[in-house]
């Protein structure tokens, strides 16, 4: 069993990266019955590596061959791989546009080492509303409803708009995303916002607007550079003030787990620098920094579940910052012991 393993791990493996045409120029056991000794000899020749022919996509209207193009992380004379094929998949799953994809291998049209690869896509619809009732600990009874436009045109940009109320924190959100060159890697977003807090620790309402150009790296790791532009009316204890702020800043972030939805193990790490300063278009000066890390360890039938989380802020005037921009903890992803946002 071992030995019919080893060369079936070696065949599969071949065809995984392409070697249609590896064979087994050798494959012999000689048992010495004297030494109770079974001495193996292979000798596996995988021939010429296949290559990627001609990628044929088939889709309805509604976005261009160019967006498409750009999702695409295998090219015609690529080594054949089927990893390249799960990206391919994983790209086009992750852009949010089909409802159904089909990646098939043409090997059987297999000519002079080349693989063509025929992609069937069906588009989701176009336009999507969500809405939900809840209640949590931290905000009370709630409500949401969520627009999203999956491509307003041929380009695959893509409009969404969502707002949640409820009597601690209510906010009215919307977003306009433009895929660049890469798509299934880089897009621009541009958002604006109106977030209402009222807790018993502050009162603010602030509006903002943003501009984030957002790049993931092949190694998996997320980096947004981004400016945002926030008016912030908020009610400190006795304090009443206006902020007004221009803030530059980025992020880096990275989730390795087995399962995205429900993880049995895996872990998360997200650190983020922003700041403002009173000589470009900013009341006053600062820097923040924010980092936090997630981890999943399987445990028999249950998991354990650890995060750590960690701010600092360099500010002349501790006042003059305003209370969106604050840390606070409490409730119940927080301190539990201690009522929601009631520590600063």
């Amino acid at each position: 069993g071992k030995y019919e393993s080893l060369k079936n791990a070696l065949s599969t493996r071949a065809a995984d990266e392409g070697f249609f045409a590896a064979r087994f120029a050798q494959a012999e056991i000689a048992l010495d019955l004297q030494l109770n000794e079974a001495n193996i000899t292979l000798r596996f020749d995988p021939g010429e590596q296949f290559r990627f022919g001609p990628v044929s996509i088939k889709v309805g209207d509604g976005l261009s061959d160019e967006l498409i193009r750009g999702l695409m992380p295998l090219r015609e004379g690529d080594l054949y791989s089927s990893s390249g094929l799960a990206q391919l998949r994983r790209n086009l799953d992750g852009s949010a546009y089909f409802r159904q994809i089909r990646v098939s291998p043409q090997l059987g049209q297999s000519l002079s080492q080349v693989v063509p690869v025929q992609v069937d896509l069906e588009l989701r619809p176009q336009h999507a509303w969500t809405g939900g009732l809840g209640f949590t600990t931290d905000t009370g009874p709630r409500a949401r409803l969520a627009y999203e436009n999956r491509y307003i045109n041929t380009r695959g940009h893509k409009l969404s708009a969502d707002t949640q109320i409820s009597s601690v924190r209510s906010q009215l959100n919307g977003s306009y995303l433009i895929p660049l060159e890469d798509a299934a890697r880089q897009s621009l977003n541009l958002s604006g916002g109106y977030n209402f807090d009222n807790n018993d620790t502050f009162q603010s309402k602030s509006i903002k607007a943003e501009a984030a150009l957002r790049d993931e790296k092949t190694n998996g790791w997320i980096q947004t550079l981004f400016l945002e532009l926030q008016r912030d009316d908020y009610i400190i204890d006795v304090q009443e003030d206006i902020s007004i702020l221009t803030m530059l800043g980025a992020s880096l972030g990275k989730t390795e787990a087995d399962n995205l939805i429900n993880p049995a193990s895996g872990w998360k790490l997200f650190g983020q620098v922003r700041g403002a300063s009173d000589a470009l278009l900013s009341g006053t000066s600062f820097i923040q920094l924010y980092g936090t890390a997630k981890h999943v360890l399987s445990m028999g039938r249950g998991r354990i579940l650890s995060r750590v989380e960690m701010g600092a802020t360099w500010i002349d005037v501790t006042s003059d910052l305003p209370a969106s921009l604050r840390y606070y903890a409490g409730g119940d992803q927080s301190i539990r012991g201690f009522d929601y946002r009631s520590l600063g």
